[in-house]
């Protein structure tokens, strides 16, 4: 054996050592068993006290592969200690080679392998079987020693767009913020506390302003928490973007609840007997009474855009709207409403819009007190933060990006990770960062632009 090409001078060839890792059986190298060495420690020349031989597993794709490596024992004269000579394919105390720990590591992180399952998977594509609580320690123990101050920060820092968007996810009793950029769509940072309040968001801002994080524009959802904490941290010039979807969504709901509303007023079916006794009065009410359950079948036409509704829903609105002049109003006023956040609106159409619908419920009052609430919203400030992107080219007017991220964490830890532990999920959530910066990594950051010419 000694006569192969993969041995120089009794120790194995650098160029050849994949060769013998994979095909190798019970080799013996005494490239790490050398006559002297310096003792890292002390930084003293040891000379070499025995020899120990260290088994190794490492992977193959064809057998079983065991390496077994002559390493030198030495005994260094300053500290009195005794200590070995550390290959580099191996780490310390491991009885795996280093790329089977890096392998297991990157099929969990990005293949987004189970722990369970990863044991299955490495024997019978590498012949070799880890345990599975061995690969969790792996993992653990590895993304444990990431720093992200030094590695994920500077980097962060640098390619922020100017914009921020902030949303938070409860799991297991315990609150978790994200911060994200939606132009250049990287996870910022993360933060987690006991409970969403004040005290921590602003610690969690305190934390982003540290890095670096200066942004020129904030956008959130329309949580109380978010109205006056980020400008206290950034300054009174920053711009706050209440996310359009969840103020369209609470207004609809106003929507839904006044035709639930009005749908009670209706007859119920009624009974037999009444149609002897007035005949006209009974058929009314039958005719409300299939009006009723029309509207009950077909509700979701109030809240759907008019576009997007099908030749048979098109009828069936007509009809109602005809026969019901409430109905009629609503649905004029969802059409409105939804028109105001159109793409091609201007701030200054979108204000006209606006003081058109309110302008009409006020001529022509609607007996409704959720038609009121959305009326009452419309006049808030929240509906003036919500027309902050019309400001800007390639700002988004909703929170949709954080929210994707909120739904990775909710099924990286639930149906793949499923920790407990405060370090471990922390740990995930470092190594998910680190592989956000490894794959954006060399793309040209996007920077918010404000349009050039805006109508106030």
């Amino acid at each position: 054996m000694t006569n192969h090409p993969c041995f120089q001078n009794g120790s194995i060839n650098s160029n050849y050592l994949p060769y013998v890792k994979t095909y190798g059986s019970n080799l013996y190298d005494d490239k790490y068993a050398p006559s002297q060495t310096i003792h890292n420690i002390c930084n003293t020349i040891c000379s070499r006290h025995s020899i120990a031989l260290r088994t190794i597993k490492d992977i193959s794709l064809e057998k079983t592969n065991t390496i077994k490596v002559k390493i030198g024992v030495y005994k260094c004269k300053r500290c009195n200690k005794h200590f070995r000579f550390q290959p580099e394919f191996i780490d310390k105390g491991k009885h795996y080679a280093r790329r089977v720990i890096d392998k297991v590591y990157s099929a969990i992180r990005e293949d987004k392998a189970t722990f369970t399952s990863i044991t299955s998977r490495f024997e019978r594509d590498f012949n070799i079987k880890p345990c599975k609580f061995t690969c969790h320690k792996w993992f653990h123990d590895k993304a444990g020693n990431i720093d992200l101050r030094s590695k994920y920060e500077p980097w962060i820092a640098s390619i922020f767009s100017g914009v921020l968007a902030i949303d938070e996810i409860f799991d297991g009793g315990k609150c978790t913020f994200f911060a994200t950029d939606p132009l250049n769509d990287v996870t910022i940072s993360f933060h987690r506390s006991a409970k969403r309040d004040g005290i921590e968001l602003k610690s969690f801002l305190t934390k982003l302003k540290a890095m670096s994080i200066n942004p020129k524009v904030f956008i959130s959802d329309a949580a109380p928490v978010y109205d006056n904490i980020p400008k206290e941290v950034f300054g009174v010039d920053l711009k706050h973007q209440v996310c359009t979807f969840h103020f369209i969504r609470d207004c609809l709901k106003d929507i839904m609840d006044a035709l639930r509303v009005f749908r009670r007023t209706l007859s119920k079916q009624p009974k037999k007997r009444e149609k002897k006794k007035n005949p006209r009065k009974y058929q009314a009410k039958l005719d409300e009474a299939n009006d009723r359950k029309l509207i009950w079948e077909n509700r979701y036409i109030f809240s759907t855009r008019s576009e997007k509704l099908t030749i048979e829903q098109i009828i069936m609105l007509n009809y109602l709207c005809f026969k019901y002049p409430f109905l009629n109003n609503i649905n004029e006023l969802k059409d409105d409403l939804l028109s105001i956040y159109s793409k091609d609106n201007t701030k200054f159409e979108a204000f006209l819009k606006r003081n058109k619908i309110v302008n009409e419920v006020l001529t022509h009052p609607i007996e409704n007190s959720h038609i009121t609430k959305i009326i009452t919203r419309l006049k808030s400030k929240k509906f003036e933060r919500t027309l902050t992107f019309m400001d800007y080219e390639n700002l988004d007017s909703t929170s949709n990006q954080v929210e994707r991220t909120n739904r990775w964490f909710r099924k990286r830890q639930k149906t793949h990770y499923r920790n407990t532990k405060e370090e471990n999920i922390i740990n995930m959530l470092k190594a998910d960062l680190i592989r956000q910066m490894e794959t954006k990594r060399g793309k040209p950051p996007i920077c918010l632009k404000p349009k050039k010419f805006q109508f106030c």
